[in-house]
């Protein structure tokens, strides 16, 4: 199990004080790979549809349909969406 000293520190939020976009990312892909998807959820929701996205991505690669870009699309807006809410929840709490 990695420690959270181990982690890769946030130089944004050490320099500014308040976390960024990406706060939460490491620590929530090590839940989610350790199958707890609810706190990975919680650390930084994006994450979760980011690997999804990337999944899908990667096997419809080989097949190339024509709508491979709309659901790229779709993927990456929700990955974005999810960590600006993130950020903003993690402003106002």
């Amino acid at each position: 199990m990695i420690q959270v000293d181990q982690l890769l520190p946030c130089s944004f939020k050490s320099t500014l004080g308040i976390e960024c976009f990406g706060c939460g990312t490491q620590r929530s892909f090590l839940a989610l790979l350790q199958g707890d998807v609810l706190t990975s959820f919680l650390l930084n929701p994006g994450v979760i549809t980011m690997i999804i996205t990337i999944i899908f991505l990667i096997s419809a690669y080989f097949r190339k349909p024509k709508w491979i870009v709309r659901i790229a699309t779709i993927g990456a807006l929700s990955t974005a969406f999810g960590m600006i809410g993130n950020f903003i929840f993690k402003m106002i709490a």
